[in-house]
């Protein structure tokens, strides 16, 4: 691993070195990948442990290269903070090239464990549906794992990896020849959730097959729509979404994009950072350095991205690859909700809630005259006085005779009724407020995608009225710089709006 580790670094600091330089390469990407895939050797003086404290991973988002970003350290922690969050759903994917060996699996696993991932994606499996059987039985017992195979071994394969909390909630799963699979979810409030992890073929040799696929998984991706799906589709696309189609020669792979653009999905890299030839968001590097491109993508269904948190790409260290993983954040109570009333009833769950704001100083003196009265004709209480020895079985006795009395003082004397218990998360007011701001900004942020912008569909002056107002609130709220806005958005000052 130490020798892995250090190869790693070494390409991750010149594919830095090398970026400024090679903007412009683009264009050769697809002529240049590599087109056959060797598999991996097995590394030695490798140790694993799943169990180890989280290791610090290198944020990519910022620059779009393997090297840690010192001048953003804040997105740095932010993500951080998010990774660490048990109230956020944390869905990755990754080119991983190749599933194939035993070390890798478990390095793999361990990313998966120390990035605390809900569900993690992977690409270019090079398992066939024999190896598929044999793996399953040898992995960690924390996840579930979904496998598609292809015809091919080299170059192909997709899988889907779930901890077992989030798993329990799959109901159905689908592969196709080793370039897309999906699993669908189904939570408590009947939410319905289908998530796609797809690999599409590189070369133009195989382009007839790669439209095949195409027009195969958008066939899934339209049923699931009707069928009120929320949708992630993520992957390695082996395609430049920012390359408008008419300026590459691959215009048939870039169908995909224009497919999913026309079903209202949002590139979730493309609404949280303002990508350009300045700042690419690549994904993929080649050995190199030489070439660099975004291929690697996540996208949501429109009613999916209100959920939407933030997303980041970082760097694998324990194994080797060529592609960054890239890591998406949603709300999970947005996803998973609460346990449905319906459901609480039949289980007969509920608690009593007192009206506090309903009680006057009559009231109150009944209550505690009612207290004392009930403590009174408890005999066992008379043991105990000063002189007695308390131990903590006294101590707790004691408590319970106060609080049964309390208790049964106020369902008598203090107006209450019951309700049926929603099993809601617990979060302290001041992150409660930080999180609902997020959440806030994020959802004017989306209003300002740049596929909105390119077609001229800007809020109105009424809606920007609005979202000023929640801007200024928000600033108000975390004690931020004040930030002057125009009255009106315009052609001319939308893009500096949305910086």
């Amino acid at each position: 691993m130490i020798i892995q580790q250090n190869e790693t670094k070494t390409r991750c600091e010149k594919h830095s070195a090398n970026n400024n330089n090679n903007k412009n390469k683009n264009n050769n990407l697809n002529n240049n990948k590599r087109t056959s895939r060797q598999e991996e050797p097995t590394p030695t003086n490798t140790t694993s442990n799943s169990s180890a404290p989280n290791k610090k991973f290198k944020s990519g988002s910022s620059n779009n290269t393997y090297k840690d970003d010192t001048n953003d350290s804040h997105l740095y922690d932010y993500t951080y903070s998010l990774l660490q969050n048990n109230d956020i759903l944390k869905i990755g994917t990754h080119n991983v090239q190749s599933f194939h060996n035993k070390v890798k699996q478990q390095q793999i696993i361990n990313t998966i464990d120390n990035l605390k991932l809900d569900i993690f994606g992977i690409s270019e499996t090079n398992l066939t549906e024999k190896h598929i059987k044999h793996v399953t039985r040898s992995l960690d017992k924390s996840y579930d794992y979904f496998f598609s195979a292809g015809e091919r071994r080299l170059g192909s394969g997709v899988g889907i990896i779930i901890n077992k909390s989030i798993s329990q909630h799959v109901f159905s799963s689908f592969g196709h020849k080793g370039k897309f699979i999906y699993v669908d979810l189904q939570m408590k409030n009947k939410t319905k959730l289908r998530i796609f992890q797809i690999y599409l073929q590189t070369s133009n040799y195989d382009i007839q097959e790669r439209m095949i696929i195409q027009k195969e998984l958008v066939k899934h991706v339209q049923s699931a729509l009707n069928d009120h799906f929320r949708i992630i589709v993520m992957g390695d696309f082996n395609v430049n979404p920012d390359k408008p189609k008419n300026e590459t020669k691959y215009k048939r792979q870039y169908q995909i994009i224009q497919d999913l653009k026309n079903l209202c999905f949002f590139d979730l890299f493309d609404t949280i950072y303002d990508i350009n030839e300045h700042s690419p968001h690549n994904t993929w590097f080649n050995h190199s350095g030489s070439l660099e491109s975004r291929i690697d993508m996540i996208w949501c269904s429109n009613n999916l991205i209100n959920g939407l948190i933030s997303c980041d790409s970082v760097c694998a260290e324990s194994y080797t690859s060529d592609h960054k993983i890239l890591i998406s954040f949603f709300d999970k109570a947005e996803l998973f909700g609460n346990k449905s009333t319906s459901s609480l009833k039949r289980q007969r769950i509920f608690k009593t809630k007192f009206s506090y704001d309903e009680m006057d100083d009559e009231k109150w003196t009944a209550f505690g005259a009612e207290t004392d009265k009930l403590l009174n004709k408890e005999p066992t209480k008379n043991k105990y006085n000063e002189q007695y020895n308390f131990k903590t079985a006294d101590l707790n006795h004691l408590w319970q005779l106060i609080r049964t009395a309390i208790i049964s003082a106020a369902k008598e004397h203090i107006p209450n009724h019951k309700s049926y218990a929603q099993d809601k998360r617990f979060m302290p007011y001041a992150l409660s407020v930080i999180y609902n701001s997020i959440k806030k900004i994020n959802k004017i942020y989306h209003k300002f995608h740049n596929s909105r912008i390119t077609s001229n569909l800007l809020p109105s002056d009424e809606e920007w009225l609005k979202y000023k107002s929640y801007i200024q609130e928000v600033i108000s709220d975390e004690d931020l710089s004040p930030c002057a806005l125009p009255h009106s958005i315009t052609s001319t000052n939308v893009k500096h709006i949305k910086n």
